[in-house]
């Protein structure tokens, strides 16, 4: 009787903690609401190309793509190699000594002021030329009255290898047009050698005195890295810019100074030249309006395809428009400046009661597992709940330990209860089969959803939400539910008030008399495809994951998105949820052979959603309709495919026994 008043105060903990976590998901929910508006930027060279090969300004083309929803444009800073090949500046060498001929003043003194900016001393006002390699910084005045010869403007102690990698900073001028046609300025700054903070502030300083609104490291690696991102993060937060981090754009420190900036930037999607050559604009399309819906992307950085054909300014406006379009599509986003994301209201109460409710789960998948339990086990398992919400609250570490906890324990249990023999499987064997099912389907949802909204609560932080962290396990949320459900289906449970020692004799009959019987070609058949099945369904979880998507599920993806608010996970709707349904109905119809291994194989899309709501970066309300949608169309395949069925399913014994 013990185990009985426990679960009653387990369960009763539960919904406390999903009341609490589903508060706690509200209170995301509104700080997701309140940046909602998402950057379209272009880069200034490729609009130059453009404007340069189709006879139209610039200055007039940057007004056309801002009327298409274009908010910004990126200006890169040219290295001073790049400005030798644009004709700007020309480099001549005379034994140790270097001279670099600007086209003009502006263009000199640019040069000059990037290259203090990165730590080199002007040399011109330090005395007379140290004896080592020297670069002088000149150019040729044509103003009337001017002697003709060149002028020098800076002098440093820099060998000519090294001053052709160096940036040479933003143009005023590219600024200034870009300003002049309404738009932002994005700039593109790279790292250099010997990069400090003072060097680091003011690189950064000189973009913003430009006008410069944000930045976007260019190459490989972010600002400062190797040993420089911390001043690089104060540098940053000095200057009053928002830095864009680069999704999938594996920048070397990028995850460092993410942690850094405390949630000051904005995430940035992109698509490499080279992959844009290689996909159709309408898919572009939909992967930067998908990257903004459901990854919390702020910043899309497009790059303009047509370069060439006959109207290559045409198609490149046309998917600008198109971006902009697909982000206003339903109102739920608009375009325009981007804006830091807030922090939701967590008090640590809420997210502790969140933490208890994963603890409870945990003592009511053990209590499932054991039967009747003893005291000492009882005050084990609740000195363990508590542990698990002590650890909600103990930094992101506790919380990513008490959200794996609750995604392994809620589908868990919620497979349990759908075995044949169990609790649930009881009280609707008197159901008509289709009834049954859809109550064992839905049940089942319910708890793995419960298990999702702890996962939302414990991980209710702007860390979680910019992706800087993440939860943590996924892999192993995944695969142990099926396993400890599949383990329970082969040994079967304890029955009501009995313990696990007086139920052991008859659960190692089962586990014997199943390893004695003889193997049936269905039985190894439906075995491997079970253990196929989830191995791919593991493969192809977390952020790399080992199996790609087809080309074939692709163009399946984009119908679904084309026609429902969401697009529901595949592994739910159109195998977990049918095969929970089918599992259940036969069950309920007295046919519980292959009713286990249906709802086995059925926990793919048990802990599917679960695992759905482990991405906190997508917006929670998608991932409550994308439930929702893969419920409603897994339970209708569900019925469907019973309704052939039954023609061939006649009532079992009532109280048959349930084979695994």
């Amino acid at each position: 009787m013990l185990s009985l008043y426990v679960r009653r105060i387990a369960w009763a903990f539960l919904a406390v903690g999903i009341a609490a976590s589903a508060w706690l998901g509200l209170q995301r929910h509104r700080t997701e609401a309140r940046n909602r508006r998402v950057e379209i930027c272009i880069d200034l060279i490729q609009v130059r190309t453009l404007s340069a090969t189709q006879g139209v300004s610039t200055a007039a083309l940057l007004r056309r793509f801002e009327a298409r929803g274009v908010s910004s444009v990126g200006v890169s800073e040219l290295t001073v190699s790049e400005m030798c090949q644009a004709g700007l500046v020309r480099l001549t060498s005379t034994g140790a000594a270097s001279m670099l001929l600007c086209s003009s003043r502006e263009v000199a003194e640019q040069v000059a002021s990037a290259l203090e900016d990165r730590g080199l001393t002007d040399l011109a006002t330090e005395g007379p030329m140290p004896d080592c390699p020297v670069a002088l910084v000149r150019y040729e005045p044509v103003a009337p009255g001017d002697s003709g010869e060149p002028v020098t403007v800076a002098a440093f102690t820099i060998d000519a290898e090294t001053l052709l990698s160096m940036g040479a900073g933003l143009s005023q001028q590219d600024c200034a047009a870009v300003q002049r046609a309404g738009l932002r300025v994005v700039a593109r700054l790279g790292s250099f050698a010997g990069a400090d903070l003072a060097s680091m502030a003011a690189s950064l300083r000189s973009a913003r005195s430009l006008g410069a609104d944000s930045v976007i490291f260019t190459g490989t690696e972010v600002m400062g890295f190797r040993t420089g991102v911390t001043d690089a993060a104060e540098a940053l937060k000095r200057s009053g810019l928002t830095w864009g981090q680069v999704e999938f754009g594996k920048q070397k420190g990028d995850e460092r100074l993410a942690e850094l900036m405390d949630g000051r930037f904005v995430r940035v999607h992109s698509i490499a030249e080279a992959e844009l050559a290689q996909i159709a604009p309408s898919e572009a399309v939909e992967r930067f309006v998908r990257a903004a819906r459901e990854r919390n992307i702020r910043l899309c950085y497009v790059r303009l395809p047509f370069l060439t054909g006959p109207d290559p300014i045409g198609e490149n406006l046309a998917m600008v428009g198109g971006i902009s379009g697909g982000l206003r599509k339903r109102g739920e986003m608009a375009t325009g400046p981007a804006r830091l994301l807030g922090k939701p209201a967590a008090p640590a109460a809420i997210r502790a009661l969140a933490g208890l409710g994963a603890g409870a789960a945990v003592v009511l998948v053990t209590l499932a597992l054991l039967g009747e339990a003893s005291l000492p086990v009882v005050v084990g398992l609740v000195l363990v709940a508590m542990a698990i919400a002590a650890g909600g609250v103990a930094g992101h570490m506790g919380a990513k330990a008490a959200a794996l906890i609750a995604a392994i324990a809620c589908p868990t249990l919620a497979g349990l209860r759908l075995l044949p023999g169990c609790s649930a499987a009881t009280e609707t064997k008197t159901s008509p089969p289709i009834t049954a099912g859809l109550k064992g389907l839905l049940g089942g949802t319910a708890l793995s959803a419960a298990g999702g909204l702890l996962v939302v609560g414990l991980l209710c932080d702007r860390d979680f939400m910019l992706h800087t962290e993440q939860f943590a396990g996924i892999k192993l949320a995944h695969a142990l539910p099926v396993l400890l459900v599949a383990l329970a289906a082969m040994t079967g449970l304890p029955g009501p008030g009995e313990s696990l020692r007086a139920a052991f004799p008859a659960m190692r009959g089962r586990v014997s008399d199943f390893l004695s019987s003889p193997l049936r070609v269905g039985m190894v058949g439906g075995a491997l495809v079970a253990l196929i099945a989830l191995a791919f369904a593991v493969a192809r979880t977390g952020n790399e994951p080992g199996v790609g998507v087809s080309g074939l599920e692709l163009r399946f993806r984009s119908i679904l998105d084309a026609f429902l608010v969401v697009r529901p996970r595949t592994k739910e709707f159109l195998i977990g949820h049918p095969l929970v349904f089918l599992g259940v109905a036969l069950a309920a119809a007295g046919r519980r052979t292959w009713a286990p291994a249906l709802t086995i194989v059925g926990m793919l899309g048990l802990v599917s959603i679960t695992n759905t709501f482990c991405h906190i970066h997508t917006p929670v309300h998608l991932s409550v309709a994308r439930v929702a949608i893969g419920l409603v169309l897994g339970g209708a395949i569900g019925c469907i495919v019973w309704a052939f069925l039954s023609r061939r399913v006649t009532a079992g014994p009532a109280g048959s026994a349930p084979t695994a």
